[in-house]
């Protein structure tokens, strides 16, 4: 057999001529497949109406409207994620559970897609119960809610919020954190699926007509809610997060030795990681010395802060340790307070007898055995641009008055 014998340039050129067919051949498919793509596209325009949709309540409904150019159509309607509203076949939308999402319309051929999201339906207050009002301020102004009155009385802040379901908190501070709403809101499976979330559980069981128990993993909350408005006790339908005082299991003592010397103090103080605030030298020469301690707990601030108060030939004669929070010790009333059991019984165990000064109206708690005595009040101070409320055990020496009152100034 004889084979044809084709130089590099023929061969070359036959080479050309087939690309140039197949080409040609592609160009021709790709435009055919072009073609159809445009005559099956949809012509006309299709429009679900609201386009987008805010819900502000759960069980809220809105009826969607479908049109293909300008006439009304039944279309189908699938949402996503699945289970937070629930669509009928004529097109009305209902909110069963807080979220966003999105929800796409079909009919025939068309499609076109409508957003949902919730309004702030359910609300937390500030929940480190111990912290200043400027931190719960600024947590509520974070969330858009506004300050719209104080009762200086009885310390209590009230916020409006932007939710419809729980319109108002209120901060009782050192007492209570309450969310106003309904019976209905507060008894539905929506909102205690909500605080489920939230690590605050309920069986739903009430007692007494209107107590509906929660329980939680805070040491320092009492969750429930008032589930029915009591007029005769001035408290609405509300969700309640009463503050549950941290039980005192030591107290470190300032050096209260009433011979020593400042260098010794300092050297006590220093040596178990206090950190020297700041020496002040007030009237007639006296001199007073002040020491902090802090830690940071998962649901409050620690601290302890610890004046030391010398006359002017340098003698000790009052030590007043501040311990933050107050609740370790005392329940903040307003101006008032009263003294925790748990405190009493501890204290009573390192010592300690509670006399009472009825001609002053104070407490006295004496140690004899440790030359001293004291007295609590309730202090403030500014800490990071937040007030915060500390128990002030004022230390005196166990022979001589009950108070001595010294000007910081």
């Amino acid at each position: 057999m004889k084979y044809k014998n084709y130089n590099n340039k023929k061969i070359t050129a036959m080479r050309k001529k087939s690309l140039l067919s197949l080409l040609l051949i592609v160009a021709t498919t790709l435009s055919f497949f072009s073609c159809e793509e445009k005559e099956n596209k949809p012509a006309g325009t299709f429009k679900v109406e609201p386009e987008e949709i805010l819900f502000e309540t759960i069980g809220e409904e809105v009826m969607l409207k479908a049109t293909l150019n300008g006439e009304e159509v039944k279309a189908s309607y699938q949402a996503t994620p699945e289970g937070l509203v629930e669509i009928s076949p004529d097109g009305k939308v209902k909110l069963i559970k807080e979220g966003a999402g999105t929800i796409t319309a079909k009919y025939e051929e068309y499609s076109a897609t409508i957003k949902f999201a919730t309004a702030e339906l359910y609300v937390l207050p500030y929940l480190r119960m111990f912290d200043g009002v400027e931190r719960i301020k600024a947590y509520e102004e974070s969330l858009g809610h506004k300050l719209v009155n104080y009762d200086a009385d009885f310390n209590t802040y009230y916020f409006q919020t932007n939710s419809k379901l729980f319109p108002q908190v209120i901060y009782i501070i050192g007492q209570m954190h309450v969310m106003y709403s309904t019976p209905e809101v507060l008894k539905s499976k929506e909102f205690q699926d909500f605080m489920k979330e939230n690590g605050f559980n309920t069986t739903g069981e009430i007692s007494y007509g209107y107590y509906m128990p929660f329980t939680s993993n805070f040491e320092t909350i009492e969750p429930w809610a008032c589930v029915e408005n009591m007029p005769d006790y001035g408290l609405n339908a509300s969700m309640c997060f009463q503050v549950k005082n941290p039980i005192i299991q030591s107290l470190s003592y300032p050096k209260l030795d009433w011979g020593t010397s400042a260098a010794t103090i300092d050297a006590f103080e220093t040596a178990r990681g206090y950190a020297k605030n700041t020496e002040r030298n007030l009237a007639e020469g006296r001199k007073t010395l002040i020491y902090t301690y802090k830690k940071e707990l998962p649901e409050f601030t620690e601290m302890y802060i610890n004046y030391y108060f010398f006359d002017s030939s340098d003698k000790l004669i009052k030590v007043a340790s501040l311990l933050f929070p107050a609740q370790y010790v005392l329940t903040p009333m307003g101006e008032a307070y009263n003294f925790n059991a748990d405190f009493e019984e501890f204290i009573a165990t390192e010592g300690y007898t509670k006399n009472l000064n009825e001609e002053e109206h104070f407490a006295v708690f004496t140690n004899e055995a440790k030359d001293n005595k004291f007295t609590i009040n309730m202090w403030n101070i500014t800490l990071d641009g937040s007030v915060h409320v500390g128990a002030a055990f004022e230390y005196v020496p166990f022979n001589g008055p009950d108070e001595i009152d010294i000007d910081l100034n």
